[in-house]
């Protein structure tokens, strides 16, 4: 089995840079399909080698007769075991004399190339400059085949193809120059780096347009070959390269941010179109994006202006802008501009209308729970529930048993008068004090006082005066026994 091959850099020997694409890819012979792909196998080297002039297969319910051409190219079915018999059949046929052996042995170099490659390049790079148009045509197709595949091996004929003068090998070079984006990165960049200082105009737009692809993988020369590009006198050129600023700002802001620079100020409106878009993208906190972005607020162009005026509030802040915006409105023209500017200006917390202005007004300072509790207690309801007070029902009645004695008037009133002081005592001493509010209290006080006012005139009594319910039971159930006869001893 052969060893894998290995690319290197014809003018250091290195191994050149991979990118994220598979290092071996198919070309894309493997899906041709012709009579040659029925021949039996064990006619192919026959038929190829002329040991045998012609084989018959039945193709699409034809038959028909193949000859040596078809025997050289089923020589790629054959790669692997014969690989080394193949090789050498398919030498022989690149020089033979007829032109169709030459074309076909040049549509099966791709894959007999990949397993063993040995003097086959040499040959194609003399079969480029064959006196037969067909066959050049077929060997700058192979070309293009397998130049994504050894790009070392093809090195020097890229070159020549890639400037060639004639419009259909140069095309055929080309393509496989952009097959190498992916796979090859490094080597694409060597060929731009010189093609781009050519003065074939041609030449700087085809490889412009291959300048995006190459920014992820392509390292820092790509950064070189866009802002040449940018620089370019070509609009198209620009133009190609402006394509790949987006990309560029995506994977190396601060290096777009200075190819962004040299184009703002750009003469075509398609290169200006596309520096806005890669403003977008890029970091708003660098110093250098905000001294282009105030830059560009006075452009001549009316896109540059507009685009630089709506990315002023993503770094300043909205009196800063509001002043901006004031100075710039002094010299603007452009009706849609004065307008944007105008939106800036205003003021909604000053100029708006009373919801627009209540919006910014400090909100209030939360109520303490503690006042919250008085104002309950004020308005006579907490937790939803009335507070006012009411009489108490629950204190015990006493009931006096009548006098026997009905002879006096005198100790009748007497009995009453002792019965409502009793009363007063006994509902002072059952009330708790722990669940009698200050309102109660006071209502008491008031209370004791229109007593007071009531027995105006009379003796004031002492606490001591009042009557314990052992001296009720004794002084008033039996009246007769009771020492205290006299009103005058009450009140």
């Amino acid at each position: 089995m052969s060893r894998e091959y290995i690319a290197r850099d014809p003018r250091t020997g290195l191994p050149l840079n991979v990118g994220n694409a598979p290092k071996r890819k198919k070309v894309e012979t493997v899906i041709d399909e012709g009579p040659w792909s029925i021949i039996r196998a064990e006619d192919i080297i026959s038929l190829a080698s002329g040991e045998i002039e012609s084989v018959t297969v039945n193709w699409k319910w034809n038959d028909m007769k193949l000859g040596k051409a078809s025997g050289v190219r089923a020589l790629s079915r054959l790669i692997g075991i014969q690989i080394h018999i193949v090789h050498k059949i398919l030498e022989e046929a690149l020089i033979d004399q007829d032109d169709e052996v030459r074309i076909a042995a040049l549509q099966a170099l791709p894959l007999v190339a990949e397993q063993h490659s040995g003097e086959l390049f040499e040959v194609m790079e003399v079969l480029l400059d064959d006196p037969v148009a067909e066959v050049r045509q077929a060997a700058s197709k192979c070309l293009g085949d397998v130049a994504s595949v050894f790009p070392s091996a093809t090195h020097y004929m890229m070159i020549d193809e890639l400037r060639h003068s004639d419009k259909g090998r140069r095309k055929e070079a080309w393509r496989g120059l952009r097959g190498m984006v992916k796979v090859w990165p490094d080597v694409v960049v060597g060929h731009l780096d010189d093609i781009l200082q050519e003065d074939n105009v041609e030449l700087r737009r085809e490889s412009a347009k291959l300048l995006r692809g190459l920014i992820e993988k392509g390292g820092s020369a790509v950064w070189d070959l866009i802002t040449w590009s940018m620089q370019d006198e070509d609009v198209q050129v620009r133009r190609s390269a402006a394509n790949s600023l987006s990309t560029l700002a995506n994977h190396y802001p601060k290096v777009a941010l200075l190819v962004v620079e040299i184009g703002i100020f750009d003469d075509d409106n398609k290169v200006r179109d596309r520096i806005v878009k890669c403003l977008n993208v890029l970091d708003t906190t660098s110093m250098r994006f905000r001294s282009l972005v105030m830059q560009g607020v006075r452009h001549r162009e009316i896109s540059v202006r507009m685009a630089c005026i709506r990315l002023v509030p993503r770094f300043l802040s909205e009196i800063e802008a509001r002043d901006l915006a004031n100075e710039l409105i002094r010299q603007e023209l452009n009706p849609e501009i004065i307008e944007r500017l105008e939106a800036m200006i205003f003021d909604e917390e000053l100029e708006g209308d009373e919801s627009s202005k209540n919006r910014f007004l400090q909100p209030a300072i939360p109520i303490p729970d503690r006042d919250k509790a008085i104002m309950a207690l004020e308005e006579g309801v907490l937790d939803g529930k009335s507070i006012s007070p009411e009489p108490k029902n629950d204190a015990p009645i006493i009931e006096f048993p009548e006098s026997n004695s009905a002879d006096s008037t005198g100790g009748g009133e007497r009995n009453t008068a002792h019965r409502n002081l009793y009363k007063r005592k006994n509902l002072k001493q059952a009330a708790d004090p722990q669940d009698e509010s200050k309102d109660n209290a006071s209502e008491g006080n008031n209370k004791s006082k229109q007593s007071a006012n009531k027995f105006k005139g009379y003796k004031s009594i002492s606490q001591d005066d009042y009557l314990d319910d052992d001296d009720f039971d004794n002084d008033f159930t039996d009246p007769e026994k009771s020492d205290r006869l006299d009103d005058s001893d009450l009140y």
